[in-house]
């Protein structure tokens, strides 16, 4: 019984360092440098943007239907730990005496320019054999709606955020004297929360909405000075603006308390 026992015990092993772990959403890589985990996101079709009808849309949110292929992101955010991989001395700082710095919180006051010279390092160091960017705008909304249609990945209602995301609730509310409406419910953070405290989506992504805007690769705006896109609202944000189809921009040399950014990584890790 014993040496059958051991056999057993050596095959569980032998099968869990062969294959990459299984979660929710897939298959999950973890890049051994910054130690950032990427789930595999299935490939599908999807409509892009809001109804015309939605109570909550804003004029540049177009819907249109789009298919992609199977793709890799950050299950969270990219870290102060992880950012810190490469730039040691970043400082995320505060928000009116709330710290944005702790290890696990995500990079904040990094721009478009900045993130994208990450990625580059990163894919540096790994010589070649993989690559990491920004995510397209297209793979982040499909991301984050994790196979739903509704405004935000957990329904329609945006004061049932706070299992899902951390949004400018009752908390924050009681912090900062943020002059636009809150999510009346409470979420625990009055600023941007660790990374993956809240529920993850469909897909096993966790703060797709809320926590901090994540940069995005394409150009929002060319006008004067070129803008890139942000997806998917802040710890600051009010209702409207935590939707999976909400999007902004901002000048790529820009640094914002709640602006960070998380990466996708490609070809598909062996």
């Amino acid at each position: 019984m014993i040496k059958k026992s051991l056999i057993r015990s050596a095959l569980f092993l032998l099968i869990l360092f062969a294959f990459p772990a299984i979660s929710a959403g897939g298959e999950v890589f973890t890049e051994p440098i910054t130690g950032m985990k990427f789930i595999k996101i299935p490939s599908g079709c999807f409509h892009i943007g809001t109804p015309e009808d939605a109570p909550e849309r804003y004029k540049d949110e177009s819907l249109y239907r789009i298919c992609l292929e199977s793709f890799w992101m950050g299950i969270t955010e990219v870290t102060n730990a992880q950012y810190r991989k490469f730039k040691p001395k970043h400082d995320s700082g505060a928000h009116k005496g709330v710290t944005l710095n702790r290890n696990d919180q995500p990079a904040v006051q990094v721009s478009w320019d900045e993130a994208t010279v990450f990625a580059q390092w990163l894919t540096d160091q790994h010589k070649g054999r993989f690559n990491f960017r920004l995510p397209s705008e297209p793979q982040w909304e499909y991301a984050c709606r994790g196979g739903t249609t509704t405004l935000r990945y957990w329904g329609d209602n945006p004061h049932g955020a706070c299992r899902y995301a951390n949004v400018f609730d009752n908390t924050a509310k009681k912090t900062f004297s943020f002059p636009w409406p809150h999510h009346h419910c409470t979420d625990g953070y009055a600023a941007a929360a660790p990374v993956g405290k809240f529920a993850a989506n469909a897909f096993g992504l966790h703060d797709m909405i809320g926590n901090v805007w994540e940069w995005c690769k394409k150009t929002y705006s060319s006008d004067k000075l070129v803008s890139r896109v942000v997806r998917g609202g802040g710890w600051s944000d009010e209702p409207r603006n935590t939707r999976s189809a909400m999007r902004d921009g901002y000048w790529t040399k820009i640094e914002k308390p709640w602006v960070g950014f998380r990466l996708v990584i490609f070809p598909i890790p062996e």
